[in-house]
């Protein structure tokens, strides 16, 4: 029967691939291991460990970047919704150059914004936890989520483009952990309609 030691959650193989390669050296003329094949092992492992603090670093430098983006993007929109008010009531403003400008529309949410709410679905991508949804016509949503015992839901993303990754770890690693997640609809920076329904998903 195989022994499986060897975690599968990608933090807790890095924890034991440090304590592998440490204790290894210590041990290696003891179980008669010699140094080419420590050098080897050692090699491989720590190989494997930079590519993987790599790939956290890019995930946070990928998030940083698109919440820099979600930030200058409500900036933005806000600024041309305000331009736009401001030259539809000047003197010398007509249809002509509405349309011209791409301006022409209402500015307000529809009459049935009110009854909008996101549908959210989760799937699972090793331990992140992947959220699609529709826009329908907004500018995206905001949305909220809670781990495991945590009592309250906290304030995710503003996200304006699916999907949403939550790439946060557990917090008990090694055990399967309930998520939970609502969002909102908005447009500029205000929420429009009703939230969500609670999606739950497990991330094993």
């Amino acid at each position: 029967m195989k022994s499986y030691f060897i975690p599968s959650v990608y933090g807790d193989l890095d924890s034991f691939e440090e304590n592998f390669v440490n204790k290894l050296a210590i041990h290696a003329q003891a179980i008669g291991l010699d140094q080419n094949e420590v050098a080897q092992m050692t090699q491989t492992i720590n190989e494997h460990r930079a590519a993987y603090s790599g790939m956290i670093s890019k995930k946070a430098e990928s998030k940083s970047a698109t919440e820099i983006n979600n930030i200058q993007r409500d900036k933005a929109v806000a600024e041309i919704r305000r331009a736009a008010k401001l030259i539809k009531s000047s003197k010398g403003y007509n249809a002509g150059i509405g349309n011209d400008l791409g301006i022409i529309g209402s500015d307000q949410p529809s009459k049935q914004s009110a009854s909008m709410k996101p549908e959210l679905k989760a799937t699972l991508n090793g331990n992140e936890v992947v959220i699609k949804f529709r826009k329908e016509g907004t500018d995206g949503i905001k949305i909220f989520g809670r781990r495991g015992n945590e009592n309250d839901f906290m304030f995710l993303a503003v996200d304006t483009s699916s999907p949403y990754n939550d790439t946060r770890e557990k917090l008990e690693p090694g055990k399967p952990e309930q998520r939970e997640y609502y969002a909102f609809f908005f447009e500029v920076d205000s929420e429009i309609g009703q939230a969500s329904d609670v999606l739950k998903i497990v991330v094993p």
